[in-house]
């Protein structure tokens, strides 16, 4: 399977990576898609739009709505303009779309915001006990940060399965980790 991303400019080389168009991520997502069958997608961490488009190919019934506080490039102009209204973005951070009071219902969060134990637990909290999701989908799960940050939801979340993928960024090649958890409290 291949995801044209030709709309989206690349980000500068210095800055943030991204989710890499492989194979290993599309088929995550497709098994991902397979489990939680999601209609409505909240994205925590746009950056420049990659895992956005991936989620918008690989879920076309599903409205994905995104969070960014710096998005790059643009890119987020260029993927409304290809996707439409199937896409919903948000310039702020988490923790400013949450004191908006934006609360609707999602099936499934994709995290992949800042990777401090700080943020990341506000974004499990938001997606958690706001937003209400059935699942949450969390990149880069071997970052210690981001562990402690899923450990201080432990008791609400339950792991459906790992995966891991390669990437290489700034010349370095290394294995990332994936995990999907079903969230009990939110599926009544």
């Amino acid at each position: 399977m291949e995801i044209d991303i030709s709309h989206l400019k690349p980000p500068r080389s210095d800055g943030w990576g991204y989710l890499p168009p492989t194979q290993e991520i599309f088929n995550t997502l497709k098994e991902v898609k397979q489990i939680a069958s999601p209609n409505k997608i909240m994205e925590i961490g746009f950056n420049a739009g990659h895992s956005t488009t991936y989620l918008l190919e690989i879920f076309p019934e599903s409205e994905i709505h995104s969070i960014g506080p710096s998005p790059k490039c643009g890119n987020q102009n260029a993927i409304r303009g290809k996707y439409g209204d199937r896409f919903k973005f948000y310039q702020m951070t988490t923790e400013a779309l949450r004191d908006t009071g934006f609360k609707e219902k999602f099936d499934i969060a994709f995290v992949d915001g800042h990777h401090s134990i700080e943020l990341a637990s506000l974004d499990l909290d938001y997606c958690i006990n706001y937003l209400k999701c059935h699942y949450v989908l969390i990149d880069n799960m071997e970052r210690n940060d981001v562990k402690k940050a899923v450990y201080n939801f432990n008791d609400k979340l339950d792991v459906v399965e790992n995966y891991t993928y390669v990437n290489t960024w700034k010349g370095k090649t290394s294995v990332l980790e994936m995990t999907l958890f079903y969230v009990p409290d939110n599926n009544f």
